[in-house]
């Protein structure tokens, strides 16, 4: 029972679910009147709801499921800037300094703890702002019933009562009872484990027992349309949809990305270190017998300068100019992690149409069936192309390109083609739309019945008969597909006027179809039947793949895809990035293979769907680091090599992209050396997990809470170690694939079903964007690690420091006030790190969280720093005589000043002369600075316990900055490139 139990619900976490006051119980076993009335509809609901009505649904979904509509997110971004246990701990020991004996130093710390919190909250709020009006631009919408016209809406604004449209490619947002539908097949593998389409029929009657896939009145959420059109009326929504309750499980625990684990072990190990030196400080200064509330604020403010506090509003004002970055280059994100995921793919899987080629498909041939002699005499290349070369006039050109290809049609194939294109109701596709672009549809036609396209015929049929003719009268079948599918159906092949045994002819057409596919021509059957009287006399014939035997084939179609003219520098461009592209194609072996030459890679090394069929996931992932183009794959497919692409290293894939190999011969294997053989029986050929993962259903992932987690993948291979994937793809089947990749890309004109599927949304399809995209990524990760390198290294030297001046100096060296201030001031610059310029070498691999050398560079610079901040100590104490006011002066002005330096020398592996700082990293710096040496000076001063400081003195602390400087300059570059 799905949203239809008027009795209360268990949800997550424990709490009883209020019942909904509309429900109908095993909508899928009642009529669409009964189910209307359950849901408070009026009639059989086609009408939908109003606009008011859905919305009071939605408040009322909101209510029972205990959850609010944030309608001010703001509050929840302002109360996290306070909520973390150390600035609560600051905040109480402030108050209670307030109350007891020193106002003044309780007031400073709790004015300085509320302006970092709302520094950090006006950035990122205004990050996440600008992140939703990103958002909106690739929302995946419906088209929903409102008022009685048809509106497009988000997915999470559909309430039961909704009446949804749906069309191929559709995502269905929702669980419910089909009103209507017309040749509908959904692909419900992400519920039921099928992988073949089902159909669903509005008219078929349900048991109320019947099981999930016997339900075919009803579509489900987490399914899409593969063909035909429906109306749905939707019955529940979210966790009460059959999706939601499979992964609700899975909701609370989704696996994090390669950033978010980086950022978490950094937590992990710096509250380890905060914890111990905290508590050793807090108990010197107790055995020393100073003040405790002091001491108390004192470790409290130092264990605030060791947390790195505006990480999060750094990362995301990175991350967030990153997006907006991306998207003046066309790209949209729609996960703001998925810029540092797509900064670190090192394997770019890609599609051929679009991407590679051009993407505006041409009808350039319609070739009756001939002879080979006849067949040769109009050549193999692309229609045209040898006038076009001689024409110097682009007119004329035009002219005779277009005489040429039309020399080319043959017009009763092409008569057959219009008819086939033009009278199907599936979904659109380039190469219908090209036939249609080559002439009208014959008219006098109607159609009786339609076999739509699916992945595993590879055919669409229809059936059609005179405008004239009389119900139930004979039709003729007209067929087109993919070469092989469609030949196999016919066992006569019309030459001339006259039919002969497709068999005589067979070898002929083989090698025809090799030439025009090896010349770039995406190369389709077409070929016609008969279709028998209708026994009951009605006109609509229900067709079936028995009708599409025994046809005769009728000729070629013949379509050409231009590469297009930037994408070799675009492969370069990836290339020198350490981003290796593979091309994965439906298409056939030999259009493969042209594509290989075109694109400078190796004519044989294409692999082929049967060849990836006949290894097992051990060969398979040897197989698929080598190859650079696979032909002939299935959905299926897709996921398989992305998922053995990722389970291994990035270096190994590089080393294999030129080593020889061998292929298995599988059942279409082109002429090319032998490969890895399958495992022999008894040895490992994959782990546990990914051989789960390989029986799964396809396109679930625990990252959108979905049924299967994508722990296969992850976990597999340490992080570090193994390949980043993506996946480029806008059709239909392309769901499983980008659910498997690292970084799911697709268009804002792919099918919903993609776009929703994909975290990275293109709005021109280009692998120069991804291009933009893989740089942009790379220098948002190098930026948000400057920021980790320079705080942790100098909090860190200035915890060892306050430790050493604890057990050594007769005073604190710090007030609580001016620790806190330090941490603002220098804070501050790192909001404009964000959109710092990043050196070219920094972005010419993929960047890493490397736990162990952030350490390493966290201790090595953090001791160096303690080392220069003693040194400053014994010159101010032993040099100087400096009493303790004078000290904290001194030492406040050089603790500033020399991580404002510092941070222009660790931004860049270069010498710092010679890498040019951000326009507002400078800036910022520039004013921090002022500011730290006019503080003595101003009336701020004696309130934060800060005196003048003599020439003489702070000629020693520039001095000491300068030396400082240099020993960090001589560090740096091993250690900065290596945290990457």
């Amino acid at each position: 029972m799905v949203d239809g139990a008027r009795r209360d619900e268990p949800v997550a976490g424990g709490r009883e679910r209020r019942a909904l006051p509309w429900s109908a119980p095993t909508f899928w076993a009642g009529s669409a009147e009964e189910v209307a009335k359950g849901l408070q509809v009026g009639g059989d609901g086609s009408a939908g709801l109003t606009a008011a009505e859905a919305d009071n649904r939605r408040e009322w979904l909101a209510q029972i499921d205990g959850r609010q509509r944030h309608e001010h997110p703001a509050l929840v971004i302002l109360a996290r800037q306070f909520t973390s246990p150390i600035t609560v701990l600051l905040l109480i020991a402030a108050v209670i300094s307030f109350l007891v004996d020193d106002a003044v130093d309780g007031a400073i710390v709790i004015a300085i703890v509320a302006v970092s919190g709302l520094l950090g909250f006006w950035q990122e709020y205004r990050a996440g702002s600008a992140v939703r009006a990103l958002m909106d631009r690739v929302k995946v919408t419906a088209t929903v019933l409102r008022d009685g016209s048809p509106h497009e809406i988000a997915l999470g604004e559909i309430v039961p009562g909704d009446v949804v449209d749906l069309s191929a490619g559709s995502v269905i947002p929702a669980d419910g009872r089909l009103l209507a539908s017309d040749r509908l097949l959904v692909d419900e593998s992400a519920l039921t484990g099928e992988s073949f389409p089902v159909e669903k029929d509005a008219a078929d009657r349900v048991v109320s027992d019947a099981a999930l896939d016997a339900r075919s009145d009803c579509v489900f959420q987490g399914s899409h349309v593969v063909s035909g059109t429906g109306r749905l009326l939707v019955v529940a929504t979210g966790r009460r949809t059959q999706f939601g309750t499979v992964s609700k499980e899975l909701t609370g625990r989704s696996q994090a990305t390669d950033f978010e684990q980086g950022l978490n072990g950094f937590g992990r190990m710096l509250l380890r270190i905060m914890v111990v030196l905290t508590i050793f400080i807090l108990l010197v200064n107790a055995v020393l017998g100073r003040e405790f509330i002091e001491s108390l604020m004192f470790a409290l403010a130092l264990a605030i300068g060791l947390t790195p506090q505006m990480l999060p509003a750094i990362t995301s004002v990175s991350l967030a100019a990153g997006a907006r970055r991306m998207a003046d280059r066309k790209v949209i994100v729609k996960r703001l992690e998925a810029i540092e995921d797509l900064g670190s793919v090192s394997v770019l899987c890609t599609d051929k149409t679009g991407t590679i080629t051009v993407g505006v498909a041409q009808l350039d041939r319609a070739e009756p069936i001939r002879s080979a002699r006849s067949a040769q005499a109009l050549g193999g290349s692309p229609a045209g192309q040898e006038l076009l070369i001689a024409s110097p006039s682009p007119d004329a050109a035009e002219r005779a390109r277009d005489a040429a290809r039309r020399a080319a049609l043959d017009p009763t194939v092409l008569q057959l083609a219009l008819v086939n294109a033009g009278m199907q109701h599936g979904f659109a596709n380039p190469l219908d739309q090209a036939i249609l672009g080559a002439g009208p549809v014959p008219d006098g036609l109607r159609a009786i019945g339609e076999l739509p396209y699916d992945f595993t015929r590879k055919r669409l049929s229809v059936a059609v008969t005179g405008e004239h003719a009389p119900a139930g009268a004979p039709g003729v079948l007209v067929c087109k597909g993919a070469f092989d599918s469609v030949v196999d159906c016919c066992t006569t092949a019309r030459v001339g006027d006259r039919n002969v045994p497709v068999v005589e002819v067979r070898d002929e057409l083989q090698q025809r179809f090799e030439e025009l596919s090896a010349d770039g021509y995406r190369v389709l059957g077409i070929a016609t039947g008969t279709v028998t009287a209708a026994a009951d006399g009605t006109d609509e014939r229900r067709l079936t793949a028995d009708d599409e035997q025994g046809l005769t084939l009728r000729g070629l179609l013949c379509f050409h895809d231009p590469i297009k003219p930037d994408v070799l520098e675009d492969i370069a461009g990836l290339r020198e990035l350490g981003v290796t592209v593979k091309v994965i194609t439906g298409d056939n072996r030999f259009a493969a293979g042209k594509v290989a030459r075109d694109l400078g890679l190796d004519a044989e090394d294409v692999v082929t769907g049967p060849q990836l069929d006949a290894v097992d996931d051990g060969a398979l992932r040897q197989l698929v680091r080598r190859a650079s183009v696979f032909a002939e794959v299935e959905p299926a497919h897709k996921a398989r090599i992305v998922r053995a692409l990722r389970d291994q290293s990035a270096d190994g894939i590089a080393r294999s992209a030129s080593a020889p190999r061998a292929l298995p011969a599988g059942p279409s294997a082109t002429a090319v050396p032998a490969a890895s053989a399958p495992a022999p029986a008894g040895t490992e050929s994959g782990s546990a997990t990914e051989d789960a993962a390989a029986a799964a259903p396809q396109g679930m992932s625990t990252r959108s809470g979905t049924a299967v987690a994508r722990v296969h993948p992850r976990g597999h291979r340490p992080a570090a170690e193994r390949t980043a994937v993506a996946f480029l793809g806008d059709g239909i089947n392309d769901a499983p694939a980008l659910h498997a990749a690292d970084v799911g890309i697709s268009v804002d004109t792919a099918h919903e079903v993609a776009k929703d599927a994909a975290s990275v949304v293109l709005l021109d399809k280009s692998l120069g964007v991804i291009l933009d995209g893989v740089r942009l990524g790379r220098e948002t990760f190098a930026n948000t690690l400057k920021y980790v390198r320079v705080t942790t290294s100098a909090s860190f030297g200035n915890m060892i420091s306050m430790a050493f001046a604890s057990l050594f100096l007769p005073f604190l060296p710090l007030l609580p006030r001016q620790v806190l201030v330090l941490n603002f001031l220098t804070d501050l610059p790192s909001m404009a790190i964000a959109s710092d310029r990043v050196d070219s070498e920094l972005v010419q691999r993929p960047g890493r969280w490397r736990i162990g050398s952030i350490r390493t560079f966290m201790i090595v610079f953090g001791v160096l720093s303690a080392v220069f901040d003693i040194l400053t100590f014994g010159v101010l104490m032993l040099g100087f005589g400096t009493d303790d006011t004078m000290f904290r002066s001194a030492w406040f002005i050089e603790s500033t000043l020399t991580e404002l330096a510092v941070m222009f020398s660790m931004r860049t592996a270069r010498p710092i002369q010679r890498s040019r700082p951000g326009r507002g990293l400078l800036v910022l710096s520039l004013i921090v600075a002022v500011i730290t040496i006019a503080l003595p000076y101003s009336p701020v001063g004696p309130l934060l316990g800060i005196d003048d400081v003599p020439a003489g003195i702070f000629a020693a602390l520039i001095g000491i900055t300068v030396v400082y400087v240099a020993a960090n300059e001589l560090l740096k570059r091993r250690f900065i490139l290596a945290t990457r």
